[in-house]
This record gives C-alpha cells, structure tokens and sequence, in this order.
C-alpha cells in the first residue's frame, strides 16, 4: 500500500486494500460488490502496480462491453498514470486501450462480446495478471480461454455485481482456490465515516434506490447489498438480461 501512496500517488479505501493484498498473496481473488464502490478503480490500480512491479509481466483487462474497458477502466488507467511516478521513472506508450513499456511487457484491455477466444492467445508471461471486470457478464468460453493463460505466475481478479446463481463467476464462490471478498454499498467509506470520497456512493444514492426498486428486488439485492440473486424462471427472463439493462458502473 505504501508503493501505491508513494509511487501511484493515489489512497485506496479499506476494501480496496482488503482487495490488493488478497491478490498479491492468493493468486485468485473474487469480489461481489454493489454499485459505486470503486470496483474500476482499483482494477486501474492493480494494472499499473503489477507492471510496475513484476518484470517482465502482462496485464490483460477485459468486460463485457467496450464502454466499460474504454471510458470506465482504461480512463481510470489513464488518470493515474498521468497523476503517477511512473511517466517519469518507467515510461512507455500510454495509448486508449493499452500500455506498451516493452515488447514483452504491457497491459491491454478489450471487450469479451463477441466471444472470440483468440483474443486470449500470445499473452503468456513469467507474470501475469487477469482482470475480469464486470465478470458475471464474461461468458463460459472465454473464461475458459482465460485458464490457458494461468501457467506461470499467474493472478485473476473476478470482480463485479452478483447478478445470477449461475456460472463461472457464482461457482468461484464455493471455489476453496478464490480468496472470496464481499462490498455493500453499506461498506463505503462516505456511510462508515472512514473518510469521504466524493465518487463513490452515499446513503442519499441507497435511500433513492431503495424507493425506486424497493428492498425486496433484484436489483436491489445485487446493486446496492453486493448479495446474489435467484433467477426467476417463470418469467423466461435471465436476471442478468434486467441488471445490464440498467448499466455498469465503477
């Protein structure tokens, strides 16, 4: 944590500490959160700590939706990157959705939509680094062509809304191989009073969603409780088709 005070410039919160060292010490951590928590803050983070620290090594970030690795995560690289040490001790070419230090050493980000599993091939390294942002959205195939990189020293971070009892990211939670962590929207550090952090959710945001979808819902289960939530058959609809209808967030 002190490299990322120091050397980053940047102060995460309790759990996104909580998160960084259950990465640097298990291997495989998932995380279910609610909204607004950081979840692609620190995501940002650990891309740039991990390069920065393990030579040589690669970092591959991938989401469901070109919004989400472009204007969501790869901003949040972007920003701490310019804000960092690292322009000026490091270096490289910082481009929209990659990070090139050296030939065989990098970061790249893209979206799993259509599912092509080559996407996956060539990045194998002494040290690598998985990031599954918004994971319940990442189909089975391309989770699959994810383990074929884990060879060397290898890390995975799942990480996102628990949005259905369901697949690959619902299984890793009775997986004994994750270090499982859990962020309510209750656990921010603008409701416990840890500090304020005006970017990250407040009881004002929680009380407006608890009348909007009512504290019963999925919606509110998944979004704001960081809780799963069961699919609900008799309507022929998945819940995970409902949840990404109201979008992704950090």
């Amino acid at each position: 944590m002190k490299w990322m005070r120091d050397f980053l410039k940047i102060d995460p919160w309790s759990k996104q500490v909580e998160i960084t060292n259950a990465l640097f010490t298990h291997h495989k951590v998932v995380v279910r959160s609610g909204n607004g928590v950081g979840k692609s803050w620190i995501s940002a983070a650990l891309t740039l700590t991990f390069l920065a620290n393990f030579w040589p090594s690669k970092v591959v970030v991938t989401a469901p939706t070109f919004k989400q690795v472009k204007e969501i995560i790869w901003e949040e690289i972007n920003d701490m990157y310019r804000s960092s040490l690292m322009p000026q001790f490091i270096g490289g070419e910082m481009l929209t959705m990659s990070y090139k230090i050296k030939d065989n050493h990098y970061a790249v980000g893209f979206t799993t939509r259509e599912n092509r599993v080559e996407d996956f091939q060539g990045y194998h390294s002494e040290n690598i680094l998985v990031i599954f942002e918004e994971s319940p959205g990442i189909s089975e195939i391309i989770y699959q062509a994810a383990q074929g990189l884990m060879t060397t020293n290898a890390y995975f971070l799942q990480i996102g809304n628990p949005t259905s009892k369901m697949g690959h990211f619902w299984k890793a939670f009775s997986d004994d191989s994750y270090h499982k962590v859990h962020i309510s929207c209750f656990d921010s550090p603008n409701i416990t009073g840890e500090r304020n952090i005006p970017a990250l959710v407040n009881m004002r945001w929680i009380e407006d969603r608890k009348k909007e979808w009512g504290e019963d819902s999925v919606l509110y289960k998944s979004r704001v409780e960081g809780e799963f939530v069961e699919e609900r058959g008799e309507t022929g609809i998945p819940m995970q088709w409902v949840l990404d209808s109201f979008g992704g967030d950090s």
